[in-house]
């Protein structure tokens, strides 16, 4: 049994839906105590519309009685366009855009931004490992494929941390994050889709054999 991850949307029809608000509840309200909107045991909130691509991730956990191979939810994030303007940074934190990129957080078809970003609690390092590099491929690549040339982040600082490390020099600290993180509890990033998606090429590459 191999890990593997998936791609969706609120249009697929599938419980992978549900097991990524179940995830964010477990990660943002459980475990950093975050205020967010929890229905039913599921964090969710006004993003989360038909417009926004999610990713979630699954780390094989042995058979069942029937022979069937079962899978835990191991990590998920969510990606929002910006074009409408319906996106978090734009509608909650508009101030912590910087203005030295330009006047006001961006409306456009090539900019999404990324949040809700999460690892599962509890996982060996070597699974929390894997968990990340395939979570990140997936967002990635979903964004690559859209034609998406940007892609905003707002996410802890350790999920900032791995980003950077998996990313670079794709990856870039946005201006004033820090003060960012001490007004609002997140971290700001930037990343170039096309790099990124080279950078992770290029790493997948050099692990093969």
């Amino acid at each position: 049994m191999r890990a593997y991850a998936e791609g969706f949307s609120l249009l697929s029809g599938n419980c992978a839906f549900e097991e990524q608000l179940r995830l964010r509840r477990e990660v943002f309200v459980d475990r950093l105590g975050w205020h967010l909107h929890v229905v039913d045991g599921m964090e969710v909130d006004q993003f989360d519309t038909p417009l926004a691509r999610y990713a979630n991730v699954y780390l094989p956990r042995g058979i069942s009685r029937g022979g069937q191979p079962k899978y835990r939810l191991a990590g998920c994030s969510r990606m929002l366009p910006t074009q409408e303007g319906h996106y978090l940074l734009n509608r909650l934190w508009p101030d912590a855009w910087p203005l030295s990129v330009s006047s006001s957080p961006p409306k456009s078809h090539s900019v999404w931004e990324v949040t809700r970003v999460a690892i599962a609690p509890g996982l060996l390092p070597e699974e929390a490992g894997q968990a990340r590099s395939l979570l990140l491929r997936e967002t990635i690549w979903q964004m690559h494929s859209r034609g998406v040339e940007t892609l905003l982040g707002e996410c802890t600082s350790e999920v900032f941390r791995w980003l950077q490390a998996d990313l670079s020099p794709a990856f870039e600290q946005a201006p004033d994050t820090e003060s960012c993180f001490r007004k609002h509890g997140f971290m700001l990033s930037i990343t170039d889709v096309n790099r990124a998606w080279e950078v992770l090429n290029a790493k997948e590459q050099a692990a093969t054999p």
